[in-house]
């Protein structure tokens, strides 16, 4: 509960009194990290004594598990002390994002094995999911009030509360029985449509219809969908995307222009052409960079997880990506209809499908692993039938 209360208001503050400026084309802010950063050492500290005392747990695990956090864990702490030894601070170790810090967050899956634990992060979820959206909706009519349909926006407010929303969303939803706080859930539905249409964001728009899309099979996992019922869902669709030309044009177009843009192969070919695979294996450290653009030191890639590889190499990466895909393969055998949701759309977007969601420790990242050590578990007691009635 405090971890969780620390991060959200870690957020807040990260996001808190910024003004928007304009760069490469867009309107963007600069956060408050230096506020923000003492709150999330404070929930990094907690979570390293909990996975600490929990570490015991690991017995529950197969062995493959167990060896892949153990490799990624110590790779952590080498690029944690190689970047210790350079010219940065303890906040860049630890709380910046795409920190070598991120790697050792694999660790607290084994929270994901107690019941206890894992109830109330939904319960804190269905909380966090209501405020976080809340607010990416009311920064998002604050921004299209101040500068118009047509202009868009890039880092800010918006995008960190957004998916810090989608993540609680996936995480409460999918782990909270079909019957159980419709109304919530409902009202959570809406608010995260809203708040996707209003980022005039392409991936954002398609992930939310994906994600409305995994809802609504899960609904009706237990009834044999007919023919209507599919059709009310195209219909429902079409008056959805009428009613949006419709109000909005602008922003409509503006999507629509840029639906079938190119914005990543020019960036992959630039990326390529400078760092060799062995360099890629090996990694560069936290303050890799590359040139891009008119940028000589750009440090960012497209797609979170080649930025982890390019920093810390590919072995810890691998398996970082290894036990997300074996919780979703084990989902899958079991046909599980729950909790892998989250696994899923994390594994979509940090592999290039979307630039706003990457590596910080947030909520959404801690519930993320919690998920995935709740899948691979193989103790019993984990209580997932109960969570679902």
């Amino acid at each position: 509960m405090v971890t969780g209360m620390l991060l959200l208001l870690a957020d807040i503050v990260y996001c808190s009194g910024t003004e928007w400026i304009w760069a490469s084309g867009y309107k963007m802010t600069f956060p408050n990290e230096s506020n923000a950063n003492m709150l999330i050492w404070l929930a990094c500290v907690l979570i390293c004594i909990w996975v600490f005392s929990w570490s015991p747990k690991y017995i529950y695990f197969n062995r493959s598990v167990q060896i892949i956090v153990i490799i990624t864990v110590l790779v952590s702490l080498i690029w944690m002390l190689i970047t210790l030894t350079g010219s940065n601070t303890i906040f860049t170790i630890f709380v910046r994002q795409y920190s070598p810090f991120m790697l050792m967050f694999v660790a607290t899956l084994v929270l994901g094995i107690d019941k206890t634990i894992f109830d109330l992060a939904v319960l804190i979820s269905k909380y966090i999911m209501i405020l976080a959206l809340g607010l990416t909706v009311y920064h998002e009519l604050s921004f299209l009030v101040q500068y118009g349909l047509t202009m868009r926006s890039q880092s800010s407010a918006i995008h960190v509360y957004y998916w810090e929303g989608i993540m609680s969303w996936l995480f409460y939803v999918f782990n909270t029985a079909p019957k159980k706080d419709v109304a919530i859930i409902r009202i959570g539905t809406i608010i995260f449509l809203v708040a996707s249409l209003l980022t005039a964001s392409r991936s954002n728009i398609l992930i939310a219809f994906l994600c409305i899309l995994l809802y609504f099979k899960r609904s009706y996992e237990h009834r044999h969908l007919k023919l209507g019922a599919y059709i009310k869902i195209a219909m429902t669709a079409i008056v959805g995307i009428m009613l949006f030309s419709y109000f909005v044009p602008d922003m409509f177009l503006s999507l629509l222009n840029r639906l079938f843009l190119d914005s990543r192969s020019g960036q992959y070919e630039a990326f390529f052409q400078q760092v060799s695979l062995g360099k890629l294996f090996i990694g560069q450290g936290a303050g890799a960079t590359y040139s891009f653009s008119r940028f000589d030191n750009f440090a960012y890639v497209d797609n979170a997880n080649l930025v982890m590889a390019f920093r810390y190499g590919m072995i810890p990466t691998i398996g970082m990506l290894l036990l997300q895909v074996m919780a979703l393969a084990k989902s899958f055998v079991r046909k599980e209809s729950r909790s892998w949701q989250i696994v899923f759309v994390w594994l979509l977007v940090t592999n290039g499908f979307s630039v706003y969601l990457n590596y910080k420790i947030t909520w959404g990242y801690f519930i993320l692993w919690i998920t995935v050590g709740h899948i691979l578990s193989n103790r019993k007691i984990c209580g997932r039938n109960n969570i679902y009635e």
